[in-house]
């Protein structure tokens, strides 16, 4: 009789584990639908914004040198030379923007230029001492794979330029054959969690939903005036097929 129970108990375990798992590819493909089709919107967003707009800024910058040359004296105005300006200035926004939604040096290079692209970014836009490593080593993961991680860090130098006041980022990416060890560090002012907003706030929960995906875990180092490190290992043995 005790040994029925203890296997109807065991079977019990046995099903609810099952049941769990399911639940839980159940919410990693769901997860992984819905983040695929934001990086789809993206991609047309940012084509949009280069072909569409840009072109169109184009067109108006050749437009107004044609009619420089019919009226030369144009260019002796103040008001002529500050809408060349606000032109150009509008060119390099539209160029800006459709980078960040996709960076065309993510899929025409691959991860390891497209994080040594942004390092480069924060050091000449943002001003940011930026020490970084990403070893990339015999690493074979998937497209999908390799935008997520790009994504990881893009969100979490977001904050940094955002919210952290800080003067260093530290950016390495470790890789120890069956997990990669992701590092995000910086010397700004640090953040309180029972602060943050319930659905998680500074896009964690965005952050975390990718980190998710990828079967990995994140641990977070902060405190008010005292900096953030975030970890993020990510486990290779398993190659999810995406």
């Amino acid at each position: 009789m005790k040994k029925n129970k203890e296997l109807a108990r065991q079977h019990r375990v046995i099903q609810e584990q099952k049941i769990n798992n399911l639940e839980k590819e159940k919410k990693i493909l769901s997860m992984a639908s819905m983040i695929d089709g934001q990086e789809s919107e993206r991609i047309r967003i940012a084509k949009d914004l280069h072909d569409g707009i840009g072109g169109l800024l184009t067109s108006v910058r050749t437009q107004i040198k044609r009619i420089e040359k019919e009226v030369s004296i144009l260019s002796e105005f103040d008001l002529y030379k500050k809408t060349n300006q606000l032109i150009d200035e509008a060119a390099t926004e539209v160029r800006r923007i459709s980078q960040n939604l996709m960076p065309s040096v993510l899929r025409l290079e691959g991860l390891e230029v497209a994080l040594e692209d942004l390092c480069t970014r924060l050091r000449e836009v943002h001003d940011l001492k930026v020490d970084s490593h990403f070893d990339f080593r015999e690493l074979n993961i998937s497209e999908t794979q390799q935008t997520f991680i790009y994504r990881i860090f893009q969100e979490l130098t977001n904050n940094i330029v955002k919210h952290a006041n800080a003067t260093e980022v530290l950016m390495q990416v470790n890789n120890y054959g069956d997990h990669l060890n992701m590092i995000i560090e910086d010397n700004g002012q640090g953040f309180a969690f029972d602060k943050l907003e319930p659905q998680g706030g500074l896009g964690l929960k965005s952050i975390q939903s990718r980190v998710d995906f990828l079967s990995g875990e994140m641990e977070i180092s902060t405190a008010a005036g005292d900096g953030t490190s975030i970890s993020i290992n990510i486990p290779l043995e398993e190659k999810r097929e995406v």
